[in-house]
């Protein structure tokens, strides 16, 4: 919890009168070029202490040193115990330290970042109890929000907190504090001539991320994982519109607000604009929630390039040079827009995949970005705008959007035949679940023309009866409400307003004015259970009432079946047909559903809409694969997935999707390293027997004991027999392949060959080197081959670990051994191509570490991002 201040900003007070300070070892000064060594730092902070408007009434003593640059100074307690010392630096340097630890191997030292030459350490003084902490706060003159856990006063430059008392214990106040305490780290390693970080969603952020795993030891802050809280939140907010529109921030306001007061008031104004009470929770915790989720989507999850393009951001705000368009620049050619679309889609899926039970809809991103007013709800010109209810179903009477290059002819094609008649009748049923009735009239009615004569036709009749029903009741029981006048609640997603329905008519409500502003709503969005619960015993029991079972046995209700009036025949056709033909047809109706939406929705925009829909495609066949409906478009949705797949493909998805480790260089290429800890970085292999088979048959002959295989264990790949492998990937010069490999101690006599092969194009063109740095390049279109090979084997150790490195650039071919430079020639331009491990030896041989660095070919990329993606999707 926030505790309100003044935001004021005057010059500390001082008061003289301070005692001194118990001695505790400091390094002797050492002052270089007005820098201040730790102990003239300590010096003249004792000397603020001292003179301070609260501590100069309080005892404080400096607790030992740190093996980090933190001096921790404790509030001396009135009752002395023998350890209360000991037991308060053991509560909280621990925390203080690891979270120096890791602001420094995550953020200073990739990003060169040093200590400001005037704070060589960072000081935290410890009240006793949380009364010493509000008198605290009533004498310092602040300059900022005063948290209930700590606070960072930047003039003193050192981060207050307590130790007992209050509200929570010190473990549920953690969190804040040290989040405090990150701020206090960024403060220290500002840049040269940059008095104050006018970038609040990056000190919010990163404090937030930097805490974000935080759990009872302080190693938990080593690892770092958006948390369930505060994606639930964002989530929250996000799923209703009326919060939505008032306390989610834009992300160009975040980006250029220069402090956090000034993203609070845009909230306020949104909330006064709209005549909304102000909710200071949401106003403060909205944008934290987004500051630290865009720290974890940029430097975590949106994979490598973007947290490249983020640290270099980062670089220039701590050093004060994040002008306009430096953020754009750094992230170019992805767009502010592009990027806050998966940003969205990102946290929401996180969302989803923490809460199984969380009812999320992609396609709020579309409407966040660029908001329109829902389908079916009008609101009073200045009013806020209000959204359907959870669960409703989209617009029917959107047109197909324009999907780039082959994907509308194969979309077309996942439609179900019109003489799909049961297809059809599972779609009318999902509409009426969905009170989307007078639709699913239409749609009826154009069926029964086209099932003339078929078995369905009798059911299908039976079906309009019952809809006939249904649309009568509901008619009626909002007919009368309106005569009622009565005034009653009405929900809009997490919000509700009380009014009175003055007119329906044409299945739409109008509503007296309130508090929401809302005047107008489609019947369709609202729930078959809100309405049915609120029925009259008249129209209950009346000539449609019986329709009322039709319409909870669709939408689900449990114990509906149970409710059935035994002695009514038209109820006794409804258990029938709901314990026989309904749950299968309902299900068949759900998958052409989705197909629907596809069709008719299926925004290709860019990457994030095309990985959208490959997930939706994956997720039909997956819920449906078992209906002969979905089965039988296999080929279909195969081929839509791989157009979608192209759409998707980025160097930097493809580097987040690859087994082992994979990251973008600055130059753009890939660095790909396999350190064989998974069978995944086997499977990526393809075996290739019939490369260099002549080859390797003109070796030495292998007895049949030697069987050819791969298999990986315990950080090695191991190789047997003769064979070839070649990687998915194809790469450009300048590439350089690094390998660590041995052949296997044996008392098998014999010679290995074991070699490793670049840009592989056919038979005749390729560069290869052996495991002793030796090297070939064959290129038959040039009539070129030149090598370093000897013409009697190589000398080598069985059981000795060599470390080889082959590299080609568009002028020569290089390798070395052990670091040390080996061969040299000319490589006549060649080099682009598949790169292959062939080995043929009567023992095993064994890697532990492969690595490619170059440039990727990118049609042999994108097959490989299609592969990948397809196999993790279940494909």
């Amino acid at each position: 919890m926030w505790l309100a201040t003044a935001l004021v900003v005057l010059a500390p007070s001082f008061a003289p009168g301070f005692s001194a300070f118990p001695a505790a070892p400091v390094a002797a000064p050492v002052n270089s070029q007005g820098e201040l060594t730790p102990a003239e730092f300590l010096e003249e902070h004792e000397k603020r202490l001292a003179s301070h408007a609260y501590f100069s009434k309080v005892p404080m003593v400096r607790a030992a040193p740190s093996q980090a640059p933190i001096a921790l100074y404790l509030h001396k307690p009135q009752v002395e115990t023998p350890n209360w010392q000991a037991e308060l630096t053991a509560a909280h340097l621990p925390w203080f330290e690891a979270l120096e630890r890791e602001f420094r191997t995550t953020l200073a030292t990739p990003l060169g970042l040093k200590r400001r030459a005037d704070i060589p350490l960072n000081v935290v003084c410890v009240l006793q109890t949380s009364g010493d902490y509000t008198n605290y706060g009533d004498a310092v003159q602040h300059t900022g929000l005063v948290l209930a856990s700590g606070y960072f006063e930047r003039r003193s430059r050192w981060t207050v907190t307590f130790h007992g008392g209050g509200r929570h214990p010190l473990v549920q106040r953690r969190p804040d504090l040290l989040r405090e305490f990150s701020d206090a780290l960024l403060h220290a390693h500002l840049g040269p001539g940059v008095g104050e970080l006018r970038a609040p969603w990056i000190s919010v952020g990163l404090g937030g991320y930097l805490t974000s795993s935080i759990g009872s030891l302080p190693s938990t802050l080593e690892t770092r994982a958006p948390s369930k809280a505060v994606l639930a939140a964002l989530a929250r907010v996000v799923a209703d519109p009326l919060e939505r529109d008032v306390w989610l921030t834009p992300f160009e306001e975040l980006l250029r607000a220069p402090d956090i007061f000034t993203i609070w008031s845009a909230s306020e104004a949104r909330a006064k604009a709209r005549q909304r009470k102000i909710d200071f929770d949401l106003a403060v915790g909205t944008p934290r929630a987004q500051c630290e989720l865009w720290m974890h989507f940029l430097l975590d999850a949106g994979g490598p390039q973007r947290r490249a393009a983020m640290l270099q951001y980062l670089a220039l705000a701590l050093n004060g040079r994040a002008v306009d368009g430096a953020f754009e620049k750094a992230f170019a050619p992805e767009t502010p827009e592009q990027l806050q679309r998966e940003f969205f889609r990102w946290a929401l899926s996180e969302h989803a995949k923490l809460d199984p039970k969380a009812a999320v809809d992609l396609a709020l991103v579309e409407q966040i970005l660029r908001p329109t007013q829902p389908a079916g709800a009008s609101t009073k010109p200045g009013a806020a705008s209000a959204s359907p209810a959870a669960g409703a179903t989209a617009p029917t009477a959107a047109q197909p959007s324009a999907l780039p290059g082959a994907l509308p002819s194969v979309y077309q094609r996942l439609a179900p035949a019109p003489d799909d008649h049961l297809a059809a009748h599972g779609r009318v049923l999902q509409r009426i679940a969905h009170g989307e009735l007078a639709l699913a009239r239409t749609e009826l009615d154009a069926l029964l023309e086209r099932a003339k004569g078929a078995d369905i036709e009798r059911r299908l009749e039976r079906e309009r009866e019952r809809l006939v029903a249904l649309t009568a009741l509901r008619d009626a029981h909002f007919g009368a409400l309106v005569a009622s006048g009565a005034k009653k609640s009405w929900g809009f997603g997490q919000r509700k307003f009380s009014a009175r329905l003055v007119k329906y008519e044409n299945e739409t409500l109008h509503f007296e004015e309130n508090k929401l502003g809302v005047a107008t709503l489609e019947v369709r969005h609202v729930p078959h259970s809100a309405w049915l619960k609120e029925l009259s015993k008249e129209l209950a029991s009346g000539e449609h009432g019986w329709a009322r079972h039709y319409a909870a046995l669709l939408e689900g209700s449990d114990g509906a079946l149970k409710r059935l009036d035994k002695n009514d025949a038209r109820c006794d056709d409804l258990r029938a047909d709901f314990e026989s033909w309904y749950p299968g047809v309902l299900r068949l109706g759900e998958a052409v559903k989705r197909l629907d939406e596809l069709i008719v929705n299926g925004l290709i925009a860019d990457a994030t809409d095309a990985t959208a829909q490959f997930e939706a495609l994956s997720a039909l066949r997956r819920d449906f694969g078992a209906l002969e409906l979905v089965q039988s478009r296999e080929t279909l949705l195969r081929e839509a997935a791989t157009l979608l797949l192209e759409r998707s493909y980025s160097l930097a998805n493809l580097a987040a999707a690859l087994p082992g480790k994979a990251a973008l260089t600055v130059e753009g290429s890939l660095r790909w390293t396999l350190g064989f800890d998974s069978p995944a970085e086997l499977d990526v292999f393809e075996p290739r027997p019939d490369l260099f088979a002549g080859y390797r048959a003109s070796l030495v002959a292998l007895g049949e004991e030697h069987v050819s295989g791969s298999s990986v264990r315990n950080g090695v790949l191991r190789l047997t027999g003769s064979g070839c492998a070649k990687l998915p990937l194809a790469f450009e010069v300048p590439v350089a392949v690094r390998r660590r490999m041995r052949f296997e101690p044996s008392g098998v006599p014999g010679s290995p060959l074991a070699m490793f092969v670049v840009g592989y194009r056919n038979a005749g063109t390729y560069v290869a080197a052996n495991v002793m740095g030796n090297v070939i390049l064959h290129d038959s279109d040039k009539g070129v081959m030149v090598a370093d090979w000897p013409t009697v084997g190589a000398l080598f150790d069985v059981g000795v670990w060599r470390e080889t490195e082959l590299s080609v650039s568009p002028t020569h071919v290089r390798t070395s051994l052990g670091g040390v430079a080996h061969s040299e020639l000319p490589s006549h331009a060649a080099g682009n191509g598949a790169v292959l491990v062939m080995w043929h030896s009567p023992f095993a041989v064994e890697l532990d570490l492969y690595e490619i660095e170059g440039k990727v070919e990118q049609a042999s990329a994108k097959q490989l991002w299609a592969k990948l993606r397809m196999a993790a999707a279940g494909w």
